[in-house]
């Protein structure tokens, strides 16, 4: 009879605690995830500043006009302090995109209102004639806006014979 009494008040109290518990600190909570996030993906353009927090995301356009970006990215690891992946590479010609595949890395983490997320992206790719490039961009404020500033189209490596 006491197991079952101080199992029935233990539940009360949970009740009672999340019933008390402010709405406002339940939202902050489901809005912050212990998982390392990443801004500035998503396909938008531009993808700046704060909003959109994602994990594993899919695709991502850089530079204020969208110059250059990546999509189909197929995500290797995805951990606390680094993630890795393949993606299609895309690189602005002057008309449209030339596609290149590559690798992605995300790494570098920081925190903002408590959530941690990605600050370094490195970006490689070979293109058709044998040349290694290598994009590197980092998640910082520019001006206004907090967006991905680095190299955009990448520095050449070397090239393969």
């Amino acid at each position: 009879m006491r197991f079952y009494i101080m199992h029935v008040c233990a539940a009360a109290a949970v009740v009672l605690a999340v019933a008390i518990w402010p709405a406002s600190a339940q939202a902050q909570v489901a809005t912050h995830s212990t998982r390392t996030v990443v801004y500035g993906f998503g396909g938008r353009c531009p993808a700046t500043n704060w909003s959109d927090p994602m994990v594993r995301p899919g695709r991502a356009l850089f530079s204020l006009p969208c110059e250059n970006g990546v999509r189909r990215i197929h995500w290797q690891n995805w951990r606390a302090a680094s993630a890795a992946g393949h993606a299609t590479i895309l690189i602005f010609n002057g008309l449209g995109f030339t596609p290149h595949p590559g690798t992605i890395s995300l790494s570098t983490v920081r925190m903002h209102h408590g959530q941690p997320y990605f600050a370094h992206l490195v970006m490689k790719w070979t293109t058709k004639n044998g040349t290694h490039h290598k994009e590197v961009l980092n998640w910082k404020k520019d001006g206004t806006f907090w967006l991905w500033i680095g190299n955009y189209g990448g520095t050449q490596m070397h090239r393969v014979s």
